[in-house]
């Protein structure tokens, strides 16, 4: 993969396109925001001398029959190159059509039975549009089948190009600054104490954590090109990180949150977060995040995280949203982020941590 970062490095788009010389662009994009975030007027200029067509077709939380649509679309067209723009979606959206449109069908047991290698000619370039998701530096791609979330992992899905431009993020609203924000930073701190964690993801984590801790809160009140840049490039490498180590708990408890509750994926694993952190701190040092948060405990972590949540508006509380419905969350939670986080819980731990007496 190869990544160019910083403002105005979607600049880049051209001469890549040249170099690999690129005929026909299958452009995906967000239906609305791709246009009103004036975001289109750069990728427009930058395709100017190119033939595209785009495909925009897909729900927020993309469904295998949404895949299945943009595969159909893919293949009439046959383009050279897919160029993703957009949020994780779109992202996730270009990886699947680009990795399995090689499958002469593609179901359920496609996504579940894992996937075989197969050649792939064409090139993928992502563009990330928000600060969050991290999926521009991810070999993973999400797909909802019967409103549950399927996590599809292979070396091809991995971008080609990433283009991580601040200046592509400038008017991005502030709610999804704080809870594509709020994301960047939980997969940070999820990266650094998994059991999948190496020297290298961890050092990927706390660079990431360095742009965005003492970004997020100015980004979303008086936002400048360097907040933005910081975001932008927090948000990349805690991509990266978690590419290396996968997430945990705090993504594994957020799923259930999105699908039953409709809050937006950043959002929701930032509300799960905080009942994680001491417990998961215990099993491994994090001074190094300590520092970066400028406290001296997890416990003092756990409440600059709230506080953190309550400055940016997104704070609120689990046992609040759930009420009587803790079990069914909890038997929903992805047992294959069970498996990466550092301590493990029993069912009876679980319920313990959304007693409404907790000091949440």
């Amino acid at each position: 993969m190869k990544s160019y970062l910083g403002n105005s490095s979607h600049r880049e788009i051209p001469g890549i396109i040249q170099k690999n010389n690129i005929k026909r662009i299958f452009l995906v994009t967000n239906k609305n925001s791709f246009v009103t975030s004036g975001v289109s007027q750069y990728i427009f200029q930058a395709l100017n001398d190119c033939e595209y067509k785009r495909f925009s077709d897909f729900r927020i939380n993309p469904t295998l029959e949404d895949v299945k649509k943009g595969i159909r679309s893919f293949l009439e067209y046959q383009p050279d190159l897919i160029i993703g723009v957009g949020g994780g979606s779109a992202m996730d959206m270009s990886k699947l059509i680009h990795h399995l449109a090689a499958y002469k069908s593609i179901n359920q047991e496609t996504i579940t039975g894992g996937i075989t290698d197969h050649k792939i000619s064409n090139k993928l370039m992502l563009i990330p549009t928000t600060s969050g998701s991290g999926s521009e530096a991810t070999r993973f791609a999400v797909v909802y089948i019967d409103n549950k979330k399927y996590s599809v992992q292979h070396n091809s899905i991995l971008p080609d190009y990433s283009i991580v431009d601040g200046l592509l993020t400038e008017k991005l609203p502030a709610d999804i600054t704080a809870y594509t924000g709020i994301d960047a930073i939980s997969q940070a701190i999820e990266s650094y104490w998994a059991k999948g964690a190496n020297k290298k993801s961890k050092s990927y984590a706390l660079k990431a954590l360095k742009y965005l801790v003492p970004s997020i809160r100015d980004v979303i009140v008086k936002p400048t090109h360097e907040l933005r840049e910081n975001m932008a490039l927090g948000a990349f490498y805690a991509g990266k990180a978690i590419d290396i180590s996968k997430t945990t708990l705090p993504h594994a408890c957020s799923y259930y949150l999105t699908t039953k509750y409709g809050f937006p994926h950043g959002h929701a694993v930032g509300i799960v977060l905080p009942y994680f952190l001491v417990a998961n701190a215990a099993a491994l040092d994090i001074t190094p995040i300590l520092r970066i948060f400028k406290v001296r405990s997890a416990l003092e972590l756990k409440t600059q995280f709230i506080t953190m949540m309550k400055e940016i508006g997104l704070y609120q509380s689990l046992e609040y949203i759930l009420k009587d419905d803790v079990e069914c969350f909890i038997n929903a939670i992805n047992p294959e982020r069970l498996k990466n986080n550092p301590v493990t819980f029993t069912k009876e731990q679980f319920t313990s941590l959304f007693n409404p007496k907790d000091d949440l």
